[in-house]
């Protein structure tokens, strides 16, 4: 058996594998994120609409808004991520054919077929990337807005 062969197969299994890990971690981190601005708006926000609604508590609710869409944006629960085979897939295409591929034929197959999925993976982990950004920016952007709500005191 061509050694090469089998080392693209595993190579592509390891690839998907840490990119499987990728996802997670962003999920985790995008988690986190919401939990941070939630508590911004409690807590910052509480207390900055005690003087009513100002341009400044409106822009900050906005970008409180803005993050959670972003947030929800990348948490939100997606089929078609492309991290494994499953077993019927490989016993129909492969084995119980009437001429069915041998073990060097499948690992080129599979190898060739994990860097596909690798790529559209990478592509969906591109927007979920932005996502994350731009809510990890409208956080930023939102508690300025809420102290310099609460710094000034003031409607209107």
């Amino acid at each position: 058996m061509d050694e090469r062969k089998k080392l693209a197969y595993d190579e592509s299994i390891r690839a998907l594998s840490l990119q499987s890990v990728v996802l997670d971690d962003l999920r985790g981190r995008t988690g986190i994120l919401l939990t941070a601005a939630s508590l911004t708006a409690t807590f910052i926000g509480s207390r900055a609409l005690d003087d009513g609604f100002t341009t400044w508590t409106r822009l900050a609710l906005g970008f409180f808004l803005a993050t959670g869409g972003f947030c929800l944006g990348v948490l939100w629960p997606r089929g078609q991520w492309g991290f494994a085979f499953n077993a019927k897939t490989i016993l129909e295409g492969y084995i119980q054919q009437s001429n069915g591929a041998t073990i060097e034929e499948m690992y080129v197959a599979f190898a060739e077929i994990n860097q596909s999925n690798w790529e559209a993976n990478a592509d969906r982990l591109k927007w979920l990337y932005w996502s994350f950004r731009l809510a990890v920016l409208a956080l930023v952007v939102q508690v300025p807005c809420w102290l310099i709500a609460i710094g000034s005191g003031q409607n209107g």
